[in-house]
């Protein structure tokens, strides 16, 4: 509830106020009042903010008026005047410029596109790839389900020289969709315990736009030298469990990429044929980049953050760089303890915290 509709109620029981008839400029009068002292529970309001909240209290009486609740207007000598306006601080372009320079990463680049866009932080963090136009050099802030923009209306912001090598910086995400989206939509129940259940508490945990993202997401993807699958780039709905040498090169011929990486299994893992057409696997060590050779095509399993299969609890990860051509698979404890049990505390099945104790299917 809104201060204006607190305060405002407080004040009227106070003065045995139960009718908008019975509203006077005195009760205006002690409410701006009140909302320029603050209180305990709220800090005194700004001119600005008092003033918007008494034309809000007029219209409500004009409402009423309209429609005919009230017959006379109990306000028809109140007087709302606009107050100053309080000039507004500015830092100078030397000042911004000394700000980002010593701003560091992750805050440094979203402190420069604020700075080189004035979007608001609201619309910064609300901008989608979709919303980028490199060709024409564009930046569209708009709606979006969930939230729209302060003003209500869409508007474009031209890129600066700094803010389009910002944004051609910045690594696209790419989202591939695993069997666990999938089943989401799905009316899936495989008979084991619990998933059904767990299904649903995670979809009622989506918002809408949440679920849209989920429900777009494509099966592979390509980008550069490198393709990305849940599963397999080779009949990517079929989730299977890539173990064995046919599956690995199903997975090869199904895209011309130099390195595929999968995951499904939970388990890190490298497969790599040769330029001879030789088959093999390989365990990559926690931390220790492992290059990719030019003569050889390359499968990698990156593990899982979530739920590691391999008998070690601790979640796994895998940058790829491109430019030096090499993957390194890094292992990150965690308090494993404490996220196992809040799954039982959501109600969900105790298997699925087993398995992140054991770090393996339970």
């Amino acid at each position: 509830m809104s201060f204006l509709r607190l305060l405002l109620l407080d004040i009227a029981e106070r003065r045995n106020v139960t009718r908008i008839s019975q509203l006077d400029i005195r009760v205006v009068d002690q409410y701006r009042a009140e909302r320029k002292a603050g209180g305990e529970d709220r800090r005194p309001a700004k001119p600005k903010t008092i003033h918007n909240d008494t034309v809000t209290i007029r219209q409500l009486v004009n409402f009423a008026l309209k429609r005919g609740l009230i017959s006379e207007d109990p306000l028809k000598d109140l007087e709302i005047k606009k107050p100053n306006r309080t000039p507004q601080p500015c830092w100078t372009r030397d000042q911004v410029d000394q700000i980002l320079a010593a701003a560091t990463p992750p805050h440094q680049a979203p402190l420069v596109f604020l700075a080189e866009t004035g979007a608001r932080v609201g619309e910064a963090k609300w901008l989608t790839w979709d919303d980028v136009d490199f060709e024409h050099r564009l930046i569209y802030i708009r709606p979006k389900e969930g939230w729209k923009p302060k003003s209500g209306d869409e508007r474009v912001i031209p890129m600066s020289d700094r803010a389009f090598d910002l944004l051609r910086s910045l690594p696209h995400l790419l989202m591939i969709r695993g069997n666990h989206d999938e089943a989401l939509f799905l009316d899936l129940d495989n008979g084991m315990a619990g998933l059904r259940a767990a299904l649903d508490w995670t979809a009622a945990q989506l918002t809408p736009a949440h679920r849209a993202l989920l429900e777009a997401a494509p099966y592979v993807q390509t980008l550069g030298v490198a393709t990305y699958a849940h599963a397999s780039a080779h009949e990517p709905q079929a989730w299977d469990y890539l173990r064995q040498p046919e599956q690995i090169r199903a997975c090869l011929a199904a895209t011309p990429a130099h390195v595929t990486f999968i995951g499904h299994v939970h388990v890190p893992m490298v497969f790599y044929r040769t330029a001879g057409d030789s088959l093999h696997e390989y365990s990559p060590q926690p931390g220790m980049p492992m290059p990719l050779s030019s003569t050889c095509r390359y499968v990698v399993n990156v593990g899982s953050v979530g739920q590691p299969c391999d008998g070690n609890n601790a979640a796994a990860y895998a940058p790829y760089d491109s430019d030096r051509a090499e993957v390194t698979v890094h292992r990150v404890p965690y308090d494993y303890l404490g996220a196992a049990g809040k799954i039982p505390a959501a109600g969900l099945s105790s298997r699925f915290a087993e398995r992140l104790k054991e770090g393996r299917w339970a």
